[in-house]
């Protein structure tokens, strides 16, 4: 999730206030389908 932070700031420029954030500090605050549906959503190969 830390690799997932440093994207949405560095290659996405997004906003501090539209970040999504870690869950506990280090889990993804997703379940997995919802993340499929994110990279779906890219056309990110599963």
């Amino acid at each position: 999730m830390r690799t997932a932070l440093e994207v949405q700031k560095t290659i996405g420029r997004v906003a501090r206030p539209d970040l999504v954030l870690a869950r506990n500090g280090v889990d993804y605050p997703m379940d997995e389908d919802e993340l499929r549906w994110h990279l779906q959503y890219f056309d990110v190969p599963l």
